[in-house]
Formats: structure tokens, sequence, C-alpha cells
């Protein structure tokens, strides 16, 4: 049997006209493995047979995005609320004029994607938070086979693969709501990158957006130019600027100087004085606070990137709606508060070193993650000793998750845009801590 094709689980099934050719499915993932394009932008994929999702596992992963929405909406109002608490949301400096500029936006999630266990007796459990545009720039892997199956004679599955895109543009078009703009049946998108990264990526983008009626135009963010009531990239004015893969790595630069990426991933050096280029001038500001441009993702989102958040689900003097739900969905999350606090005590922690995971608030492609079985006891007390009270890090409880039948762990991506489920990506490796950025990729389509 072809690797990847028989998930064991309920609820996900080959899409229909690779599952009736798996030979010629097997030649063609064998070719596209092979070309630089999955192998670039800081990403190292293998491509797993797409799947279709339906059934229960379905209704689970909508009611999942959806109760998660809420969830975020009631921290971003927190942040507003308390001032007291805002410290906790470990807010870049950088980014604080353009969240008083953001403050009236009523739709803050336009793209997320929420990462889950699938544990072996079928619970699903968000594990980590990625409330920013980046999250999507998986998606190029989709859009790749889309355009390989096209090619190899599947246009079927291709046109259920490219529906990942689509609804990610979707949102886009939602985020207009409100504007002048949103009755326009071709609106205009501006995208912002740094020089020489992405470059793949963004073919992936203008095709997509094309595809959806969209006009699509891109530059850097010295290229932005407000003026007459407007904002001007290269000249032309645009309805909606995503800033994501700037703004992004400049959010994250210091930190992701210290990471591995799984290819070249490009040179960010310039991300931080490219994002306070825009995010802090107060023209672009008062653009984004009067609706004459839509900003996404806004930089709310941003507030929401610290996996220590999923710590107040288990907090009863935190504003969270249906704490009780999310309780039982996601995985127990101890801050810097709660070991303050003897919520859980250095001794536990040592105690419990096989059920617990050690992971950084804020990095990514699982740098710093430890699993407490994997680790010897010696080593775990002195990373315990390291992080303790470094409000960068979070334990969490340790959920093992679903194997698929040749033996690669799984982790899901929820994808969630503007409240509801906009598709699903599987990731699987046969170390137990996946990385998105190397690894097996599983496009899911939504039956």
């Amino acid at each position: 049997m072809s690797a990847g094709f028989d998930l064991g689980i309920p609820g996900l099934a080959p899409l229909p006209e690779i599952d009736g050719a798996r030979a010629r499915w097997s030649t063609l993932s064998a070719h596209l493995d092979g070309r630089p394009f999955l192998h670039s932008e800081g990403l190292s994929t293998r491509l797993g047979p797409p799947h279709v999702l339906s059934g229960e596992l379905l209704a689970r992963c909508r009611e999942t995005t959806r109760r998660f929405d809420r969830f975020f909406r009631e921290v971003f109002d927190e942040y507003w609320r308390t001032p007291a608490r805002r410290p906790e949301f470990l807010a870049e400096p950088m980014f604080l004029p353009a969240l008083e500029a953001d403050r009236a936006t009523r739709r803050a999630l336009p793209l997320a994607r929420l990462d889950c266990v699938l544990t072996e007796d079928g619970e699903l459990r968000v594990i980590e938070l990625n409330p920013v545009g980046v999250c999507v720039l998986h998606l190029r892997s989709a859009a790749y086979l889309a355009r390989g199956l096209r090619k190899a004679g599947f246009p079927g599955d291709a046109a259920r693969i490219d529906t990942l895109y689509d609804a990610m543009i979707a949102s886009f078009r939602a985020s207009l709501d409100g504007m002048e703009a949103s009755s326009k049946p071709h609106p205009t998108v501006g995208v912002i990158t740094l020089p020489g990264m992405h470059r793949g990526s963004r073919v992936t983008w203008r095709d997509a957006f094309g595809r959806n009626g969209w006009r699509y135009v891109e530059g850097r963010a010295g290229d932005l130019e407000p003026r007459d009531g407007g904002l001007y990239l290269r000249g032309e004015r645009i309805d909606a600027l995503w800033g994501d893969f700037v703004f992004y790595l400049g959010f994250q630069q210091a930190r992701y100087q210290q990471t591995r990426f799984a290819s070249k991933a490009g040179d960010f050096s310039s991300a931080t004085a490219e994002t306070a280029r825009v995010l802090e001038d107060p023209r672009v500001l008062a653009l984004f606070a009067e609706r004459r441009v839509a900003h996404v993702s806004p930089p709310q989102c941003y507030l929401a990137t610290s996996k220590h958040l999923l710590s107040w689900i288990h907090r009863d003097d935190r504003p969270i709606t249906e704490r009780a739900w999310l309780q039982a969905h996601v995985a127990r999350t101890y801050a810097s508060l709660e070991r303050a606090e003897g919520t859980i005590t250095r001794e536990d922690a040592i105690a419990r070193r096989a059920q617990l995971i050690l992971k950084p608030c804020q990095y990514g492609g699982a740098h710093g993650v430890e699993i407490g079985h994997e680790v010897t006891d010696a080593h775990w007390r002195a990373r315990l000793e390291s992080t303790w009270g470094d409000p960068g890090w979070v334990l969490q409880d340790y959920h093992v998750p679903k194997r698929r039948t040749d033996g690669e762990w799984l982790s899901f991506g929820l994808y969630l845009y503007g409240g509801e489920l906009g598709g699903v990506t599987i990731r699987s490796s046969s170390a137990l801590v996946v990385s998105a950025r190397n690894s097996s990729f599983t496009a899911v389509t939504l039956g």
C-alpha cells in the first residue's frame, strides 16, 4: 500500500482521483518531492497524498475553530480592558502605536492556525496558537501540489486543493466589510515582502488572488505611499495591505536569528527596520484607523502569538466564556505565573517529567521544545532551573499523538479564517516533535 494513503483515522480519506490511480500518484509525488520548490524558503517538505475530511471529525474541527475565535476576541478585549495585565501579552514595543490604531478593528482574526494533537483515543487537543498570516506559508505546498495534480491529469483533485487558498482569500474579502472597497468587484491587495524572500510563495499568492477576482500588486515597505486619502503601493492604490511576511519577521527577528531553518530562509536582517517604516508611520496608521485600508493581519493578532495565553483557560480570574469546553480540548499549560503561584511546583514538574513538555512561548519551528520522557532526569532538572522564572517559557501537559499506519507521528493544523474552518493540514514525522519546517505535508480539504 502506498505510504500515507491509509492514515487510520475515521473521517479522513484520500481524494478520489489519486485514490483510483495510486501508482501514478507515487510517480508524481516522487517527482515533486525532488524539485527545489518544496525545499526552499526555510522549509523542507515531503508531500503526502491529499485527503478529504468529513463526518464527526470535521464537525469537531469546525467547533474548535469557532470556539477559539471567541477565545481570541476575549483575549484582545482583556488587553484593552485591564491595562495592568498588558505585560502578560509580551507585546513588542514597536507594535504599540499600530495597536492603538487597530483598536476598533471588528474582525481581528482573518488568518490563523491552531496546531493540535489527535490522541490515540481520538481526542483533539490544541497545543499551539498561530494567529497571524504567516501561518499560511505552508499552503504554498498545497498550491504546488494542485499545479502538479492538474498537469498529471487529476483536475478534480487539483480543484479541491485550490479551495485551501480560495478560503483564505475569501477572508481577505470579508476584511473589507464596512469599507467603501467592499462593493468593488475587483479590489486590490498590496503584498509587501523583504528583498529576495518568498519568491516562490509570491507566485502562488498572485495566482490565487487572480483566480478569485483580485488585483494583485507587490513591493517593499519603502514602496508604500500614503496620499490622497489612500495607500499606494508602487503607484497603485490598494484596498488591503498584507504585511505579515515583513511584520512577523520584524516581530521575530531577534528570536529567528537563533533558530535553524530546514532550507535557506533568505536575509531577514532588515525586517525590524522595514516593519518600523510602516507601523511607526502615523499617516499609514490613520488610514488603518479610518478603515480606508484593510490591514491583514491586524496588529491585535500579534498579541496572541504567545503559547502562555493557553494557561488563561485554566484560570478563574481570566474572562474566558467557554472555559469548560476549552479546558477539555486544550493541553493544560503552565505559564510563569502559574509556576510562581505554585499551581505546579518545580518538584511536581521534576516528578512528572514523563507527562510534560517544555516550550518557548514565541519561537517557532519546534525551536527549544523538549519532551520530558525523551531527556534524562539531569537534563530536565537543568532546563527547569534555567527557565522556571522566565515568562518566555511554558510547561504543558504532554499528549501522545496518533501515528500514521506507517508509524509516523501526526500533527493537525486547523486553519481559522474569520471564525470559520477554512481547511486542514496534517504534518507527520518519525520524530515526536513534528516541526512544520521539516516534515511530510498532507493537504486536507473539507467534505
